[in-house]
């Protein structure tokens, strides 16, 4: 026997299946997210302390001193206007820069200087020719007798001439030191070796230099890396010829 279908039937179940597609879900309750706490001032420092066992980094109450340059202050000239014309009141003064450059590469010859004092200083306009300075009595003496006539002078002198205030402070330092390693010969040693350095030099056809020259020349040339000294200066050149034409140093290469 065949089964009809049920109008009734089949409506009623219509309507049961769109009545669980239309019935809504109940939404499941937020979460409710509590407020971060503020953050107070003590809690800034406990957040920032120092953890337990580390050892805190030293606070510096003072600025810290930039560490002084012989090379970068050697690079400039503090002595511009200074000549025999223009004497500055103390000499010494004047040459404060100059010598705190020679305290920072050889402090013992910076000791050796430091005794001088503005009375052991002569200066002169060209009175020592072609040269920056010198010391010993007879280039004071030519110096200063040729202007007053007086010999009222010191034994050991030094002359700075014009052309000396006109260099760098780092070539001065390098003059100045080169002066000072003849202050520490005896003079009556040093002269006959520069006396038997010129009979040497005739035999020899060499002509210039002495052993005198010779030392102060070598210690002057070994500072110059130190004073930042190279091709670009006079002093420089000076030096190396010197040393090239006695067989002391190499020839430069260019």
């Amino acid at each position: 026997m065949a089964i009809q279908n049920n109008p009734l039937s089949n409506g009623q179940a219509l309507a049961a299946e769109a009545k669980k597609v239309n019935t809504p879900v109940p939404a499941k309750p937020e979460k409710t997210v509590a407020p971060a706490p503020s953050t107070t001032a003590n809690d800034q420092v406990k957040l920032t302390a120092t953890p337990v066992g580390s050892t805190p980094a030293p606070v510096s109450l003072f600025p810290q001193k930039t560490a002084f340059d012989p090379i970068k202050a050697g690079k400039v000239n503090t002595t511009q206007g200074i000549s025999k014309a223009n004497s500055p009141a103390s000499i010494k003064a004047a040459l404060a820069p100059t010598l705190k450059i020679i305290a920072a590469i050889d402090p013992e010859m910076s000791k050796a200087i430091s005794k001088l004092d503005d009375n052991d200083f002569v200066l002169a306009d060209d009175g020592i020719k072609d040269m920056f300075a010198k010391h010993d009595i007879y280039a004071a003496w030519v110096a200063v007798a040729r202007d007053s006539g007086t010999m009222n002078l010191h034994f050991r002198d030094m002359v700075l001439d014009d052309r000396f205030w006109k260099l760098n402070d780092g070539e001065k330092a390098s003059v100045l030191s080169h002066e000072m390693v003849h202050a520490g010969d005896l003079p009556i040693i040093s002269n006959f070796e520069k006396l038997f350095g010129v009979i040497k030099n005739k035999i020899d056809g060499v002509e210039m230099g002495d052993p005198v020259e010779d030392r102060a020349y070598v210690y002057q040339q070994a500072q110059f890396e130190k004073l930042g000294i190279d091709s670009s200066s006079e002093i420089f050149w000076t030096v190396q010829t010197y040393l090239e034409d006695r067989g002391l140093i190499a020839p430069y290469k260019f």
